[in-house]
């Protein structure tokens, strides 16, 4: 129950004695007796509303997992988490499982899970490389296709090299052009190739 739920609650239960003490004749126990009531809940509801609303960040989920999650969520009501969480762990649907739960069996993994059910997700940023052109002493990296190709590449050439100066000097826009993940470098034939990681402040690991 968070704040405005139990506020809720106390207004309702509030509502409800008033009712009962106003049909109460005075001077009566039933009376004297919802006084009390009245003020507790009074009392409580003060309490309520000067409670700390609690401040939820949304966790951060491999894009797959998230992905998984949302599928989960239209299928199940938005307060069902246990009975899905509960399905995936007994194996038993073949919906999307969210990564096996986030891929441990853990405590840990289902709290995270049921926080981004509820509250929502942020997609974690996936690794990226720079990927050097052998041969070229790390002057050379490669580049996806898009507006800063060499104007000399063939049409259906993927990838093409460019000077790393081009990369340090691109607008940010266009630095995912030089960036690949691992799916890329595979998809490209790239493995061989020697690679340095992208952090947030630019290259190197």
């Amino acid at each position: 129950m968070d704040k405005q739920e139990l506020i809720d609650v106390l207004t309702k239960n509030s509502k409800e004695a008033q009712d009962v003490h106003v049909r109460a004749a005075n001077g009566s126990v039933m009376k004297a007796y919802y006084d009390g009531v009245l003020n507790a809940l009074r009392n409580s509801y003060l309490l309520a509303i000067e409670l700390d609303e609690p401040i939820y960040k949304k966790v951060t989920l491999p894009k797959e997992v998230g992905e998984e999650l949302d599928i989960a969520k239209a299928d199940y009501a938005i307060q069902d988490f246990d009975l899905y969480i509960g399905n995936v762990i007994d194996d038993s649907v073949s919906i999307a499982r969210a990564s096996n739960h986030y891929y441990v069996d853990s405590t840990n993994a289902i709290i995270k899970l049921a926080d981004a059910w509820r509250y929502g997700y942020t997609v974690e940023k996936e690794p990226v490389s720079l990927v050097y052109v052998s041969g070229t002493n790390k002057k050379f990296v490669y580049n996806k296709r898009g507006d800063t190709s060499t104007r000399m590449a063939k049409l259906e050439t993927p990838v093409v090299p460019s000077p790393v100066t081009s990369y340090e000097t691109a607008y940010d826009k266009y630095k995912p052009l030089y960036e690949f993940t691992d799916a890329e470098i595979t998809k490209f034939g790239l493995q061989d190739c020697e690679r340095e990681e992208v952090t947030d402040d630019g290259m190197g690991c």
